[in-house]
């Protein structure tokens, strides 16, 4: 290679090389960098009497790389080099071989929107690129599908699928159905009789990958001086767990995910006293909320799901003389929260319903004894019946008498009307009102005394006996 380059320094073109120009080649940062040859020296072993020519088809070359810095210096002796024979692909008609099914695995903690394709590049030496077919029908020809991606021949063999035929999103929990197709410069491919890989993507993104780790019971709370957030947890008996990590958040939080991870230590308390944002180092504040959670670790993993503690606004304790007596001091609603407060509000308003409906209920209960005559005699309802407060009794002889007696005048005076005038005149048909009387007298004046009913009250029984 020392003569060889002697010669064709000045010129690399003429000698079949190709400069590259660039100190830092873009795309570099993936290993590869892609040159196309259209020269070649041939000629005898001898590399003096070597000629640069157009690349032959069939005939082995030996390609090798040399690396130059800003001075032009290179190593030119025990370079590394391969052997690569061209092929004319005007009239190639050799297609690639069909490629092993490829493997679909479910993308962890996603919400089953994609999988991974891990496929076996091709052994063909002229792959143009690979064709990605995916559906959630299985098939095994191209048929009416059109290709959801095109990866090149030097891309990762292993990537992520989000979409099927048709640009649709893939879904959680529908199986899917992936195949590469291999294609040479000439576009030769085999697109039927195809090797299917199948996978079910999963909403994982609820799981806990330490779901097996116990919770860990703590408190947490303002230290005396309100500069620092003390954290104490109780020990958890378990080989497994070789620490625990720290979480922190201004609002409440149930997956260590929400929240800002402080520390992971070893032990049964910490003191949080500062915590960096943007590279700068400010202290908690005090006067807010904050949300503590502690979550065991095992090495590997840790409990993502956890109950995270508030820690209220630090109040400084009363009566400590360092001039905090202006402070408002906490009261009685401070020990009580909302739902409490709501609770005792609600059963105060039950009781009041309660005793406004007893009350009522007691109101509307009347004297037996006035019910009882107004009902048999028509006698008007006086204010204050009902009323619980002691009275003297009623007055029975001064009420039923007259309208005893008058319902007997009344009775006779029909009477007489009855035998004088009958054979003259029709008698008028009864009413409501009269009917109702007539009954009445008929069981005061015309039953024997011995088949009238009791009232059980032996003084008013006396009483109506007389009337009558």
């Amino acid at each position: 290679m020392s003569a060889l380059w002697a010669r064709c320094k000045d010129q690399i073109d003429t000698c079949g090389g190709v400069k590259i120009d660039i100190q830092y080649p873009i795309g570099s940062e993936g290993g590869l960098i892609n040159s196309t040859l259209t020269k070649a020296m041939y000629g005898e072993m001898n590399v003096e009497s070597t000629q640069s020519s157009i690349i032959v088809p069939n005939i082995p070359l030996s390609v090798t790389v040399t690396i130059h810095d800003l001075y032009d210096s290179a190593f030119l002796t025990n370079l590394p080099s391969v052997v690569v024979t061209p092929i004319d692909n005007r009239d190639d008609k050799i297609t690639p071989n069909r490629l092993p099914a490829p493997i679909i695995t479910d993308v962890p903690k996603d919400n089953g929107s994609a999988v991974y394709v891990n496929f076996e590049p091709s052994d063909a030496s002229d792959i143009s690129h690979y064709e990605v077919y995916a559906d959630i029908i299985s098939f095994t020809s191209k048929g009416h599908r059109q290709p959801i991606m095109t990866l090149g021949r030097s891309d990762d063999s292993m990537f992520v699928l989000d979409m099927i035929n048709g640009g649709e999103p893939i879904m959680s929990g529908i199986p899917v159905y992936v195949a590469i197709v291999p294609v040479d410069t000439s576009g030769n491919a085999y697109r039927d009789q195809l090797n299917i890989g199948s996978g079910r993507p999963i909403d994982n993104s609820g799981e806990d990958p330490g779901g097996h780790l116990p919770d860990v019971d703590f408190t947490a709370k303002w230290s005396d001086t309100g500069e620092s957030i003390e954290i104490d947890w109780a020990d958890v008996s378990n080989d497994s767990i070789q620490g625990f990590r720290i979480y922190v958040s201004n609002q409440r939080f149930e997956n260590t995910d929400e929240a800002d991870f402080v520390n992971q230590i070893i032990g049964t308390e910490w003191s949080l006293e500062n915590y960096e944002i943007e590279n700068e180092t400010s202290n908690y504040d005090n006067s807010t909320h904050w949300f503590i959670a502690v979550s065991a670790y095992d090495g590997e993993v840790w409990k993502h799901l956890v109950s995270s503690k508030e820690v209220k606004p630090f109040t400084a304790p009363s009566g400590s003389g360092d001039g905090d007596e202006d402070k408002p001091s906490s009261g009685l609603f401070d020990l009580i929260d909302m739902n409490t407060l709501l609770t005792i509000i609600l059963s105060l308003a039950i009781v009041t319903v309660l005793l406004l409906a007893v009350r009522a209920r007691k109101n509307r209960a009347g004297s037996e004894a006035w019910q009882l005559a107004h009902a048999a005699w028509g006698l008007p309802k006086e204010e204050n019946w009902g009323d619980d407060s002691d009275s003297d009794d009623p007055d029975l002889s001064a009420t039923l008498m007259p309208a005893a007696a008058q319902i007997n005048s009344q009775k006779q005076v029909e009477e007489v009307q009855t035998s004088d005038y009958s054979g003259f005149a029709p008698a008028e048909p009864p009413t409501d009102a009269s009917r109702r009387l007539a009954e009445i007298s008929q069981d005061l004046f015309d039953s024997p005394i011995s088949n009238r009913p009791s009232s059980g009250d032996a003084e008013l029984d006396s009483l109506i006996d007389d009337l009558l």
